[in-house]
């Protein structure tokens, strides 16, 4: 298969972590997730995952999707991604075209890195590890009724990601901030136990934990994904 369900263990004593992650969701580049439908228009949002990217794409063009918002057909609305220059960016492809890169380099295919995305108010801003890396306001990040998301894509069938996922949740009507997911310890960004939050309507948690349904919403609202 070309996703599969894959530990998720970082290096060192497993009891240093409150929370450890257990699972993630091994991408080869040519396959990914597609969401259950929006129901009803969704502007102030979160978006929290672990990723480890295991390869970096550097030509004039390429992008690596982790997560779009898409619609009904899986097209791209817009994407959050990885740029050629290691950087973490948005495209916006709804009329304005709008293009953002970070300023963080991302070049490290040996750690996961916590990356979480909060849409309020047309603003976005984006965190790596719980330090903010840029923000944007030229960008629109609104789904629409009938929308569907996109992990580990571009757009479905375009600029697919390589590597690992884990841990995403989605947090619908509420912008959060990392500290809701992850918290320092003895100087390292480690995760938070995530299942007190509230999820909104749209909202989903997926943790891979379940091989036989890997896009199962452990979330409470069955907001489930397939697997493209």
């Amino acid at each position: 298969m070309s996703i599969i369900s894959s530990s998720a263990h970082s290096s060192g004593d497993a009891s240093f972590y409150s929370f450890p992650i257990s699972s993630s969701l091994r991408f080869d580049g040519s396959s990914y997730l597609l969401s259950s439908a929006f129901s009803g228009a969704v502007s102030t949002f979160t978006v929290s995952l672990w990723l480890k990217r295991s390869r970096l794409k550097t030509g004039t063009y390429d992008l690596e999707g982790f997560f779009t918002v898409g619609d009904s057909g899986g097209g791209a609305k817009c994407s959050y991604n990885f740029s050629n220059a290691q950087k973490l960016n948005i495209y916006d492809n709804t009329g304005s075209d709008a293009t953002s890169s970070g300023n963080i380099i991302y070049r490290d295919l040996s750690a996961f890195y916590h990356i979480v995305i909060v849409s309020n108010s047309g603003t976005v801003s984006f965190y790596k590890n719980g330090v903010l890396d840029f923000t944007d306001d030229r960008v629109s990040t609104t789904f629409g009724s009938g929308d569907k998301a996109i992990l580990g894509g571009y757009s479905a069938g375009g600029d697919l990601f390589s590597g690992y996922i884990a841990e995403v949740n989605f947090i619908d009507g509420t912008a959060l901030t990392p500290t809701s997911f992850g918290e320092t310890k003895n100087g390292v960004w480690v995760p938070k136990d995530p299942s007190g939050l509230s999820y909104g309507t749209n909202g989903f948690r997926l943790t891979f934990s379940n091989a036989s349904d890997l896009g199962e919403d452990s979330s409470g609202n069955n907001n489930d994904w397939t697997v493209n």
